[in-house]
């Protein structure tokens, strides 16, 4: 099963519309990959980091990055500076993405356990 994460603009939004596009990026992950697909829960409000503000809560998201068999970035995230440092971070560390909004332009490569998959 590949684990995927989910990178997407959440500013100015509510968490309903933040969770139904999640949904939705999930829907058509599974239909375009053709392969189980393990969402890695990053929507999270937890107290305390919610506290410390959005430094706190992009470092939870990065750390739960490296779990990540691939990050799916939804249309937009070059708008936003929590979704651009989590490109940064997937080009450093050379972690699979998969754009949404530029289907000529989306890396296709992806490793899982036993193979090496590629879309196009």
């Amino acid at each position: 099963m590949m684990k995927v994460f989910i990178s997407q603009p959440m500013n100015g939004k509510s968490d309903e519309e933040i969770l139904k596009r999640r949904k939705e990026i999930q829907d058509y992950c599974i239909k375009t990959f053709q392969k189980p697909c393990d969402f890695i829960d990053s929507f999270s409000k937890k107290d305390e980091t919610v506290r410390k503000g959005r430094i706190a809560m992009l470092g939870d998201s990065i750390s739960l990055m490296c779990d990540a068999e691939l990050v799916v970035f939804d249309k937009g995230w070059e708008k936003t500076h929590g979704c651009r440092v989590e490109r940064m971070v997937c080009a450093e560390y050379s972690i699979p993405v998969y754009d949404m909004d530029n289907p000529i332009a989306r890396i296709h490569k992806v490793r899982t356990e036993d193979e090496v998959v590629f879309w196009r």
